[in-house]
């Protein structure tokens, strides 16, 4: 067995143990994750490690510390405010390949660089899921605390955004400023269900009681609302395709425009 193999193999069964204790399963038999040497498995295992680092470098050499690489002008791009959304989604993979040297050096960007004291109005969704997460799995796989600490403050940077009468949260908060909002096209409409899971988490993580009621608090709503925010976004999705099923019946010059920009659309256009 790799050393990759043998690291994630280890992070499995303690994994499977605290099912266990937390189930109150005596069975040793979910305890063991069987990892297979068969020849073809292992030549699969190198070939996407290769691919990764293939891309990591490219990263490491054009984009590091941005959100993003853009591969064909080899720049890279701030789309996330300057989070280094890239860097810390790929933290869990660099431990679990076990490419220590890119991990190390990713590492010390985090503790080092990484500032979430941007006046940037961030998606809440997408710093959840991909900040708070990925620091979170950081922390899990490496027992590093500094990943756990700044898991905290970007958290605690996005918690005001839950300071609403419902329970539900804004979709945008300045991270420096603490300010919520929601942007006007989504109709107020939010996205909730991924977020949950990563507050309950670093609560139990942190022992911070904030994100765990911040958690709850959503169930609550959901369980309470949701019926209600279901039905409200069935019938405007239904409004939007009456009013465009009409414009299309009718001819109208919106109806074109939309029809045309389908045609010359640089992805659509090729389907």
């Amino acid at each position: 067995m790799d050393k990759a193999s043998s690291r994630l193999g280890n992070h499995w069964y303690l994994w499977l143990e605290g099912v266990k204790n937390v189930a109150g399963i005596k069975n040793d038999i979910l305890a063991k994750k069987v990892v297979s040497d068969d020849p073809l498995d292992v030549e699969r295992r190198q070939k996407v490690k290769e691919a990764m680092l293939h891309a990591w470098t490219s990263y490491e050499k054009y984009a590091w510390g941005q959100d993003e690489l853009q591969p064909q002008s080899k720049s890279g791009v701030n789309s996330f405010g300057g989070l280094g959304a890239t860097l810390i989604d790929s933290l869990d993979t660099l431990y679990i390949m076990g490419l220590d040297e890119q991990f190390q050096r990713a590492r010390e960007w985090v503790a080092n660089m990484l500032d979430f004291n941007k006046d940037y109005d961030a998606s809440v969704f997408e710093t959840t899921i991909r900040v708070v997460g990925g620091l979170l799995s950081a922390y899990d796989l490496s027992n590093d605390k500094m990943f756990l600490e700044k898991a905290q403050d970007i958290a605690d940077r996005l918690l005001p955004a839950w300071d609403t009468s419902s329970g539900i949260p804004y979709n945008i908060i300045n991270l420096a400023h603490g300010r919520p909002h929601n942007p006007g096209w989504t109709g107020h409409a939010v996205s909730i269900f991924p977020q949950k899971p990563m507050l309950k988490l670093l609560g139990i993580l942190s022992f911070g009681s904030c994100w765990r009621c911040s958690s709850l608090y959503v169930t609550d709503s959901i369980l309470n609302k949701g019926h209600d925010l279901i039905t409200y976004s069935r019938r405007r999705r239904k409004g939007q395709q009456n009013r465009m099923s009409e414009n299309e019946q009718q001819g109208s010059p919106q109806a074109e425009s939309s029809h045309q920009a389908e045609q010359h659309h640089p992805i659509r256009g090729e389907l």
